[in-house]
């Protein structure tokens, strides 16, 4: 058993959280519960078998190229 089965097998604690008073909303599904569901079977679908992901690497290369510009800029004022 991997480590995320192992969390996803283990008994759930209640949280205690304030519900509205109508019977109609205690009924309701609570959407915030719903959306982890989706977005953690979203994400072990994506899973390998070996408990790994794989995405492709993505970086902004804009916050370096404004250091050294502005390491370009200070340096020539210096001078």
């Amino acid at each position: 058993m991997s480590m995320n089965e192992a969390v996803l097998a283990a008994p759930r604690v209640a949280v205690a959280t304030a519900r509205p008073a109508t019977p109609d909303a205690l009924d309701a599904p609570n959407a915030l519960d719903t959306g982890i569901g989706h977005a953690l079977d979203a994400l072990l679908a994506q899973q390998n078998a070996d408990g790994h992901w794989v995405y492709e690497l993505e970086a902004d290369a804009t916050i370096p190229a404004e250091y050294v510009l502005m390491v370009h800029y200070l340096a020539r004022r210096r001078t």
